[in-house]
């Protein structure tokens, strides 16, 4: 997830003090990252809160669902379409 590193970059925050915070293994940490991992709502919530020190609310204001989750392994813009 390449958000995810951006504001880890924006906010100079190091890799291993998010992974410490959001109670994640760095190396795991890494692979979400570059788009390795797929990661579950609860790690998400977790990395984004704890380990980032911001809000996802305040994420999803500023950016569509797709844009927040782009390049994550387990989700598609096909899959968040609904149906017609």
């Amino acid at each position: 997830m390449a958000r995810i590193k951006q504001i880890q970059t924006d906010k100079k925050i190091t890799q291993e003090s998010v992974a410490y915070s959001a109670n994640v293994e760095r190396t795991y940490m890494n692979h979400v990252e570059n788009g390795r991992r797929n990661v579950t709502l609860d790690t998400l919530e977790r990395i984004v809160c704890e380990g980032l020190e911001t809000s996802i609310s305040e994420k999803m204001k500023k950016r569509t669902f797709i844009d927040l989750f782009a390049g994550c392994g387990g989700l598609s813009e096909g899959f968040l379409q609904s149906d017609k």
